[in-house]
């Protein structure tokens, strides 16, 4: 038999031909991305101690991961933290006063204690600015001052 012998005698067209080719082609694209979705979203529960450079505990101190970083915890009164990230993840601590750290998660760890260093070239003066709204009443009386 031929090749054209097989196309005739063949019920499926050109386009069935191409329209089955298109499904098996889409379904092997849709499985790929699925499979690298999966492995990309795969999360990790990292847990830890954050201490200053005298051992000392630091409560508040906020917690970022992300691409864009985003804040996902802080840590308790007693310095102690724990956040779900994705595997492989950079985790970044930030405090008032101390440097900034940035860990790039190893897949092996579960917890990470950090040790936050002091900002020697941290600002000099904090100036706190509150605003507020005061409601005044009819007064009956005069005012007087006294100096």
């Amino acid at each position: 038999m031929t090749i054209q012998n097989l196309k005739m005698n063949s019920n499926l067209t050109k386009l069935d031909i191409m329209r089955r080719f298109l499904w098996i082609l889409c379904l092997l694209c849709c499985s790929a991305c699925l499979s690298v979705g999966y492995a990309q979203t795969e999360k990790i529960t990292v847990s830890g101690i954050v201490t200053d450079e005298q051992n000392q505990n630091l409560p508040g101190v906020t917690v970022f991961s992300g691409n864009p970083l985003r804040a996902i915890g802080s840590t308790t009164a007693k310095g102690s933290y724990s956040v779900t990230i994705d595997r492989g993840a950079v985790i970044v601590f930030r405090y008032l006063g101390y440097l900034e750290r940035r860990i790039t998660h190893n897949s092996r760890e579960r917890t990470i204690d950090v040790k936050m260093q002091v900002d020697n070239n941290q600002l000099q003066e904090v100036q706190v600015v509150v605003r507020g709204f005061v409601q005044r009443s009819k007064e009956l009386s005069t005012r007087s001052s006294f100096t």
